[in-house]
């Protein structure tokens, strides 16, 4: 398997839409886990 490392080179606003982009995944991410749980728990 080989891994490749690349830098981005963006500006602010791409920064921006990067951090708001990884901030929708961590919440959907969190609320499938969720979910999850508490069908396993019922």
């Amino acid at each position: 398997m080989k891994l490749f490392k690349t830098k981005l080179k963006v500006n602010n606003k791409q920064k921006t839409l990067l951090a708001k982009n990884a901030g929708v995944a961590r919440h959907i991410l969190y609320n499938w886990g969720l979910a999850t749980c508490i069908t396993e728990y019922e």
